[in-house]
């Protein structure tokens, strides 16, 4: 079984005008690496961040865990590293894997 669960990063405010506003929710949220669910345990294999200030701008990075080495790899643009977060390989939960996200 795959879960997918998804966290809507943006918000709206009401401006002096009286304008709707979209802002960026800035507040880290601890995502388990592994997660018991209506006795059905799900393991983390990827999170995807949003980096940059506004709905407007930014970039999307990706942080997956490989099924072949089992080790988890920052995939950008125009490279893949090792991720070497201590939290995606001792269970413990997970806030963010990339700086400015």
């Amino acid at each position: 079984d795959v879960l997918i669960v998804v966290l809507y990063r943006f918000g709206h405010f009401m401006d002096d005008r009286g304008d709707f506003k979209p802002i960026k929710v800035k507040r880290q949220v601890a995502c388990p690496t592994d997660l018991n669910l209506d006795n059905r345990q799900y393991s983390l294999y990827g999170v995807v961040s949003h980096i940059g200030s506004s709905l407007s701008s930014g970039h999307y990075v990706s942080a997956v865990k490989s099924t072949r080495d089992g080790n988890w790899y920052e995939c950008n643009d125009e490279y893949v590293r090792p991720l070497q977060a201590e939290a995606l390989y001792n269970g413990g939960s997970v806030t963010s894997v990339t700086a400015g996200a």
